[in-house]
């Protein structure tokens, strides 16, 4: 009976999130930067880009309203991998801060081994992802 209620629970949580977007305007500020974006790049195959840019509004609604600490650490992953600059240390920005303050040094690098692999395993999964949207894009 709990999963029931749990997930009663998150169905209710996601149509008021999603009822707060539609009443906030956001699907307007997502429409507008989309033509923007769009104006700024020359680029031919419009219905390409298109399916591009839904796909990151997708990955980026998902990170949104997960409370998973792996969705959000992957998110941070992706903005550093789409900067134009070189980042020399992206471990340093991946630490969460409010723990990693708190532990000993023993802890600490405990804590920065885990976070090691894991941003590995996370860019590994990005640029397999970035691969397989290069090769989707240029099938269609």
């Amino acid at each position: 009976m709990d999963m029931v209620n749990n997930q009663h629970v998150s169905i209710k949580s996601t149509a008021k999130q999603a009822k707060h977007r539609l009443t906030s305007g956001y699907w307007n500020d997502i429409r507008q930067k989309r033509d923007e974006y769009f104006d700024k790049v020359d680029y031919i195959d419009r219905e390409k880009l298109q399916k591009a840019y839904s796909h990151r509004i997708e990955r980026r609604l998902i990170c949104e309203s997960t409370k998973d600490p792996d969705a959000v650490l992957y998110k941070k992953v992706c903005k550093l991998q789409s900067q134009d600059t070189f980042v020399l240390n992206p471990i340093s920005h991946l630490i969460n801060h409010d723990e990693y303050d708190k532990l000993g040094e023993t802890d600490k690098q405990l804590y920065l081994m885990k976070l090691t692999k894991k941003y590995n395993e996370l860019l590994h999964r990005y640029n397999k992802e970035q691969k397989e949207n290069m090769v989707r894009y240029q099938l269609n």
